[in-house]
């Protein structure tokens, strides 16, 4: 038999009195609040299931959204009872009779007794899914998912039949309903194995790859992996259903003193694992009561005896390939125990105009605002520090965009030769790519070759790979190019807190703390509990499920997944405490009420106590569940009952003003927009009906989640940030959106929304159609949006080719071939000097500042070819700004050389120094500056099908936005600064507004005009603007508008930590004593290179001449004596390759 999976489902039940109050629950179809009223809740009880999350996910299936099939059988099973108290001493027990019911969720009608029901076979041709009948399970064609059709599945009105279903009682007959206590168990499974996702799977593989898609979770531990030896001989005898009617006792005075052990066997199709009845020994008195009394106490011992034969079990072998949906309800009824805790509503509503502000309240709801505090102002307080990061407001702000990516056909590639040490086995042969095509090239042997280019064309691929010789193995691997994501801001959302959030909004699996849902496997149910009683010992203390509940012949038919649940449903009710009372008191000592009364309460206590197991924070399984044989389902498998309220959806109107005309009106923060000098425009009212998530929560906790493995913290903050992030989890927090509000703004041609948004009336419907109104008319609700753009937006960073001429034509874009750096700069502080080298690494020269005519003077790398003006565009254009002398409108004696060499001393003693990439050589020179050349691009899409975005610039332009560029509280970010050029200005250098303001402390003090105190500039759309990026070292920068997310833009594969090692620096010293025959100077030593010392002999207009004396590569000893007169000399020292 195959192994079955037990999948809870959270089912809850809707008791409706005589008498009571209709409830008419509002329409799906029609308007907001004027909604047609279906019909009233009939008397009786309503259950209705929710899904599991795993079998309403769907997924994208070439054009079709492909959805998993649901169970189409479910059986509904009843159990009723009227008291609820402790047993009398002496009482007989007796067993709990329980009715049942089937439901064909494929033809959606009332109940029926179980095979009064035929399930055609035609049917399989339609899945059943979240979103009804779909071939297949697939949805095709815009419009197929909708809002409504999802709400379908989750309202009792429109699930009626499928997922939910009507007791009106009847068979009950005249009895007071206020005395009921009666609980429900449902079962699902599928009529076609073919539907079951389980057995679709074709093998063991498949099937544990798709429990660990859903995120189920169950233990297939050693001992259910073993093989079971089989407990019948027979193939008849191990078909043959166990039921206590097998094993009967004749209702007359002959009645046999003992059960022969092969009968017994042969009678419940197997040999017993369990005490033997070979010895049943029944003293009957005459009379018929008697008689009736020891017929069914030796019913219950042979039911309990063979507790452990299952018949027609399943195969405990195997990895399971049967999917079965399970759910309980228990004690319901207004004289039920659980009736008082039925959930009160909070009015607690309030519009979160952006999801910082939802943060900062959540938080200090639950204690958090010491971590919120803790992670905005940096973990240390110290910006320098790599632990001095602020992401937490950044994450936030980026979660109130939705994203979509960038459609380019035909697909493109990016390529790399990747070049390995070899491994004896033969490469596979090279792909044939256009000539012209770039290929970055990687080196992953043992020890790379610095020497390497970064890149290659395709037709010089060969060359190269004959040049590396056959001690290496090289291949092409080719990646799918992923192009810029296109933002638009999220529609605001209005937050409920302490509306009583369900599992039928997502996140089932919060009860654990790994998010999944815990499932079982066949074989793994509760098959028995003990009954502990201080002082009070019983011979019958452990109860097992088949002693407390007669399943009647319909029942004992199912297959065995159905009766297993059932008996374990029985050990978790505590409805059945009076039965399982009974059967402890036939084998204790006491006799007493007293020791009834605590046989009760502790099935009781056993029964309820474990329900403390839905507190995920709880690392151990509380004290109740040892009580339980078995593994214990889920929480949500076994509901305590109470009036349900299950919000599920929201009835909104609500007003928006718009302060926002233009980009005039906004203003960019550190982290966010913000509205500024605001005009009112045209209001807009709308009425809508949007679904209620919990999205919310789970993504804050997510994001806490994921920063803290970015930052570097203390166990203690890291315990602090992981039970802030299970706290957001299990948040007791709802949302709904204004969807409609975007869409009409466009319509209307609104570039912007930013404004005051005002609620008018709300209102919300739970899943049986009860509606509870939280704001009226005349009180409305109000909150300020901040700007957000109303259409498909991004902002594009391009590299761009640096060796491009500087036209007001855009550089074409950067690739492994032709680089995006320009060079490197060196500065010295000491010297006044800021040196240029060429993205080779080779020195052009330096410029420095001349004391005496306070101005920038240039000079050529000493003993290297001179080089007289630089023909790198990108440099040449920062070397004509750095030449700039003193602001002819000022006193002030400062130069743009000056100026830009007292800001870069400001930042490096300020920004964290990146050890970790940055190569020997390279912190030799004191961390040179990376010359970037980059261009930015503000671009805008039309909304388009499916609300994505589509080609072409929308109507409505929101004119100029601000961008900026470099972000001082991360400590990842490397931007020194960045020169733009000015309309008329010409270019500027851009710093970060603190360095500058670090560097002129005094604020009358006069900054040159060649410095900009500010890293923002306007960018308008389809206008892209060139920046020269100044980046420390290999780094990243970012990006940042406000009004879409802030994106980090690595440069790792642009800058290899390879080439930062091929600079070769010159470093000024003197004077110093040098020895003519051996000159020595201690010097640092390298391979693969050199020292020599450089000495300026002779100065000319034309070209100067130089004196080059290699050095030893050691130092002499310290009683070494020259061997002749040392003189003085003073000159530079100069790294060569060899």
């Amino acid at each position: 038999m195959p192994r079955s999976l037990y999948l809870p489902v959270h089912l809850h039940a809707k008791l409706v009195l005589p008498g009571a109050p209709a409830t008419n629950p509002p329409a799906l179809d029609g308007g907001v609040f004027n909604a047609p009223v279906g019909d009233a809740l009939a008397h009786g009880v309503h259950l209705h299931w929710a899904l599991p999350d795993a079998l309403t996910r769907g997924h994208i299936d070439g054009n079709a959204l492909q959805f998993p099939a649901l169970p189409d059988r479910w059986l509904v099973i009843r159990f009723a009872t009227v008291s609820t108290s402790p047993p009398a001493p002496g009482t007989a027990p007796a067993r709990r009779s329980c009715k049942a019911f089937v439901l064909d969720a494929k033809v959606p009608g009332t109940l029926q007794p179980i095979g009064a029901h035929s399930f055609a076979p035609e049917r399989e041709s339609r899945w059943l899914t979240a979103l009804g009948l779909l071939p297949e399970g697939k949805a095709i064609g815009e419009g197929s998912v909708s809002a409504q059709k999802h709400l379908e599945a989750a309202y009792y009105a429109t699930s009626k039949g499928r997922f939910g279903c009507h007791d009106d009682l009847a068979d009950l007959g005249a009895i007071d309903w206020t005395l009921l206590h009666l609980s429900y168990l449902v079962i699902g499974h599928y009529t076609a194995p073919s539907e079951d996702p389980l057995t679709r799977a074709a093998s063991d593989t498949a099937r544990n790859e798709w429990l660990e898609r859903m995120r189920l979770h169950v233990d297939l531990s050693e001992r259910f992996l073993r093989r079971q030896p089989p407990l019948s001989t027979t193939v008849l005898a191990a078909q043959r259903p166990l039921h206590h009617s097998n094993v009967s006792i004749p209702d007359f005075q002959g009645f046999p003193t003992s059960i022969d052990d092969g009968y017994f066997a042969d009678a419940v199709g197997g040999i017993s694992q369990g005490p033997r009845m070979t010895n049943v020994i029944a003293r009957l008195e005459a009379n018929e009561e008697s008689t009736r009394f020891w017929r069914q106490q030796v019913s219950l011992q042979v039911s309990e005896s063979t507790s452990a034969i299952p018949m027609q079990s399943e195969d405990t072998d195997a990895v399971p390939s049967r999917l079965v949906c399970h759910g309980s309800v228990v004690d319901v009824g207004s004289g039920g125990a659980y009736w008082t805790s039925s959930n009160t509503v909070g009015q607690s509503v309030s519009i979160v105009e952006s999801v910082n502000a939802a943060i900062d309240n959540a938080l200090l709801n639950i204690g958090g605002a010491e971590v919120l505090s803790l992670l905005r102002e940096g973990l240390d307080g110290d910006v320098t520090s790599p632990a001095g990061r602020q992401a937490l407001g950044h994450l936030l702000h980026a979660s109130s965009f939705d994203g979509a990516p960038d459609t380019i056909s035909p697909a493109e590639y990016d390529h790399s030769l990747v070049i390995r040490d070899p491994n004896g086995a033969a490469a596979p042969p090279l792909p044939q790519l256009p000539p012209q095509t770039p290929v970055r090239i990687v080196d992953r042997r043992t020890i790379p070759d610095a020497k390497l280019p970064l890149g290659v064309l395709a037709a010089d691929i060969a060359a190269l790979v004959a040049s590396l010789g056959n001690s290496v193995r090289v291949e092409i691997e080719s990646r799918l190019r992923s192009h810029p994501r296109w933002y638009r801001a999220s529609s605001p959302i209005v937050q409920l807190s302490g509306q009583g959030r369900g599992f039928r909004h997502g996140h089932d699996g919060r009860m654990r703390l790994d998010g999944r849902l815990l499932c079982r496997a066949g074989g793994q149910a509760v098959s028995s509990v003990a009954l502990e009683v201080p002082d009070i010992p019983s011979s019958r203390s452990r109860i097992i499920g088949q002693s407390l509940v007669d399943l009647g012949l319909e029942l004992s038919v199912e297959p065995a997944f159905v009766r297993e649940l059932i008996y374990e449903h029985v050990l978790l009710d505590p409805t059945n405490a009076p039965q399982a009372a009974a059967m402890w008191m036939l084998g204790a000592v006491d006799q007493s009420q007293y020791a009834a009364n605590k046989a009760h309460e502790a099935f009781r206590r056993a029964t309820e106590g474990w329900w403390a197991a839905a507190d995920p924070t709880l690392t151990t399984s509380p004290p109740a569940a040892a009580a339980f044989n078995g593994t214990l389902p889920a929480p949500i498998a076994v509901t305590p009952w109470s009036d349900p309220w299950l919000p599920l959806f929201a009835d909104i109107e609500y007003k928006f003003t718009s302060h926002c005309a233009n980009s005039n009106n906004v203003e960019l923060g550190p982290v966010d927009t913000q509205l500024v000098g605001t005009s009112s425009g045209p209001s807009i009212t709308l009425q809508a009906r949007e679904v209620l998530s919990s999205a919310l929560s789970t993504s804050l906790a997510s994001a806490i989640d994921r920063l803290s493995k970015e930052l570097t913290t203390t166990p203690a903050q890291l315990q602090k940030l992981g039970e802030l992030a299970r706290s957001f989890a299990n948040l007791d927090l709802l949302t709904i959106g204004f969807g409609d509000l975007d869409p009409t703004l466009r319509q209307q041609n609104h570039a912007y929304r930013g404004g005051e948004l005002c609620i008018n009336k709300l209102r919300l419907v739970d899943a049986f159609g009860v509606v509870r109104t939280l704001v009226q008319p005349g009180s409305p609700h109000k909150c300020t949006l901040p700007p957000r753009l109303t259409h498909w937006a991004r902002v594009q960073a391009r590299m761009s080719q640096a060796d491009a001429p500087m036209t007001s034509t855009p550089a074409p874009d950067a690739d492994p071939v032709r680089s995006p750096v320009a060079g490197y700069l060196v500065y010295d502080a000491v010297e006044h000097a800021i040196e240029f080298f060429n993205r080779n690494g080779e020195p052009l020269g330096q410029l420095r500042h001349d004391r005496i005519t306070s101005q920038a003077k240039w000079e050529g790398a000493p003993g290297r070819s001179n080089v007289t003006a630089i023909d790198q565009p990108i440099l040449a254009t920062i070397d004509q700004a750095l030449r700039a002398g003193p602001d002819p409108g000022s006193l002030s004696t400062e130069t743009a050389l000056m100026a830009a060499l007292s800001v870069f001393s400001t930042a490096r003693q300020s920004m964290a120094p990146r050890q970790a990439s940055d190569d020997h050589l390279a912190m030799l020179c004191g961390r040179p500056i990376v010359v970037l050349r980059t261009r930015f691009d503000f671009q805008l899409a039309n909304t388009g099908a499916s609300d994505q975005p589509a080609a072409g610039n929308p109507t409505a332009s929101p004119g100029n936005i601000r961008i900026r560029l470099g972000s001082l509280d991360q400590a990842n970010d490397g931007v020194l600064g960045f020169f733009l050029k000015d309309p008329t200005a010409g270019w500027r250098l851009h710093v970060v507004p603190y360095y500058a303001n670090q560097t002129w402390k005094d604020p009358y003090q006069v900054v040159h005009p060649l410095i900009c105190k500010d890293t923002t500039f306007d960018l308008s759309p389809n206008h892209p603007r060139e920046v020269i990026l100044l980046l420390d070292g290999i780094s990243a920068f970012h990006v940042q508008t406000g009004l879409l997310p802030r994106k980090r833009i690595d440069t790792t594969e642009l800058v290899p930590a390879r080439v930062m090692s091929k600079l070769l620096p010159t470093l000024r010293v003197g004077p110093l004593l040098l020895s003519e025959s051996m000159p020595r100077i201690a010097t640092a030593k390298f391979n693969d290179r050199r020292w020599s010392f450089v000495e300026l002999t002779e100065r000319n207009e034309t070209k100067d001449t130089f004196r080059i004396t290699p050095l030893e590569a050691f130092a002499p000893s310290l009683s070494e004596l020259p061997d002749a007169p040392l003189r003085m000399a003073d000159g530079w020292l100069r790294l060569d390759g060899e």
